[in-house]
């Protein structure tokens, strides 16, 4: 019993760690260590799928070697349940796989182009991240540090802190004080690009990002957690 409650709380470790890592920096990561012909678009996918692939291994894992502390086991056994909270983006992966039948170029519409990585492909990692993210947020123990409330909690700061990188940069770049040449600097344009590649893309981000860090400075209670949130809101 104790290895499989010691096995069992590093499964939970790994399992967090892993998508915590994709919140983090799917938003913040790109190619500037490494030339390339697709700067954001390409790395974000490539480390994107790549931890959600780890995350459906341990997912699994957890499913099959702890299903007896998981109550969210049931829930996952249970056909209500799928139709209930997986119908709506289920049948729209349907929808989009079978208009696969249909393309001009089946090709691209599955891998995507390069400059965009939008193809059928990337919806089915995000519909996997979106169910082993409800997966994991069912899983329930006895430990108070992996229930579901402390799982959102630490998801919030982790989408808050990924938040301020990015517009911390993104003041930088506006400022001149970037370690990056670009071909359109937003020194000159006024239009930051900051770590998302796209001005639009980013403000999309940020207006994600707000409500998030207004939720954590309304929780805090001792100063320095204010005066930290509250930057943080400034920067965003």
């Amino acid at each position: 019993m104790f290895k499989k409650i010691k096995s069992s709380n590093i499964i939970n470790v790994l399992t967090e760690v892993s998508y915590l890592l994709i919140i983090f920096g799917v938003p913040v990561i790109f190619s500037f260590y490494l030339p390339s012909g697709n700067v954001f678009e390409l790395s974000k996918t490539i480390f994107f799928r790549s931890l959600t692939a780890i995350l459906l291994f341990l997912s699994l894992l957890r499913y099959f070697y702890l299903n007896s502390y998981n109550t969210g086991f049931n829930y996952f056994s249970s056909l209500h349940f799928w139709r209930k909270k997986f119908l709506a983006p289920l049948l729209f992966l349907g929808v989009v796989g079978f208009s696969l039948f249909f393309s001009i170029n089946p090709r691209t519409s599955f891998w995507g182009d390069f400059d965009r990585q939008e193809g059928y492909l990337s919806f089915l990692f995000f519909g996997l991240f979106f169910i082993l993210m409800v997966y994991n947020l069912l899983f329930t123990t006895s430990d108070k540090a992996f229930s579901p409330e402390a799982r959102i909690k630490r998801i919030i700061l982790t989408i808050v802190a990924s938040g301020g990188l990015v517009s911390l940069y993104g003041i930088l770049q506006i400022l001149n004080i970037d370690f990056l040449y670009w071909s359109e600097a937003p020194f000159l344009t006024n239009r930051t690009i900051s770590s998302l590649g796209q001005p639009n893309f980013l403000g999309s981000f940020l207006v994600l990002v707000l409500p998030l860090t207004v939720y954590l400075l309304n929780q805090a209670t001792k100063f320095w957690w204010r005066f930290l949130w509250s930057f943080t809101l400034v920067l965003n």
